[in-house]
């Protein structure tokens, strides 16, 4: 300090290179921030795809044991109030309603937490495919479970009239993972006709 204040010929010089050592200091921290945040592993590998196999594994060892289970969707007209059918029509596609599911559904969460970048697939299935030829109290009455459960989660989703119970129920566990604070654009759904009503879930890699 006390030389760049006197009054020389080598002043700007001096004042060249502590600014240059200034710089030299700034490249440095610099240098060592962006190895702290981004790590120093080359570019050419990308440990993240085995930590998602691995996450894929442990999702279907889970699977292998546990099943998420579903009530009847039976029911007859004029042998109760439309109230009481609805709930019912809600009971049976609500994924909560059976406790069981509950640990399930916290396995796969804690799963999705641990590998983030893995997505997940849900397959719905159902035995019960509805048609417009059907009475129309009947369509009506789904139609009403339907958007009494899902309207306020789920304000712009319109009812699959033929496999209406296969997407309450995919509806039903996506709302219960969004409110396990896991974001519904991880989700991806399916729905299908089969001879037994169940679910399926699988983790999969996303491409590219």
């Amino acid at each position: 300090v006390t030389f760049l204040m006197q009054e020389t010929c080598l002043r700007p010089l001096a004042i060249f290179m502590v600014l240059l050592l200034l710089l030299l200091l700034m490249l440095c921290v610099w240098e060592a921030f962006h190895c702290c945040c981004c790590g120093t592993k080359p570019s050419s590998t990308v440990p993240e795809v085995e930590q998602l196999i691995n996450g894929k594994e442990r999702m279907d060892e889970v699977l292998r044991r546990k099943s998420i289970k579903f009530l009847g969707e039976e029911w007859k007209e004029g042998t109760t109030s439309n109230m009481e059918i609805e709930e019912k029509i809600m009971r049976s596609w609500d994924v909560s309603h059976i406790e069981e599911n509950l640990d399930l559904v916290d396995q796969v969460v804690q799963i999705m937490q641990d590998y983030p970048g893995l997505i997940l697939h849900i397959k719905a299935f159902t035995i019960t495919k509805l048609d417009k030829r059907q009475k129309s109290e009947v369509v009506d009455l789904v139609r009403g479970a339907f958007a009494k459960d899902f309207r306020d989660d789920f304000p712009y989703e319109r009812m699959d009239l033929e496999l209406a119970y296969a997407h309450g129920r995919v509806l039903s566990l996506k709302r219960l993972l969004g409110h396990k604070h896991i974001s519904h654009r991880r989700i991806r759904t399916s729905l299908e006709h089969g001879k037994e009503r169940k679910m399926v879930l699988e983790l999969e890699i996303p491409q590219g």
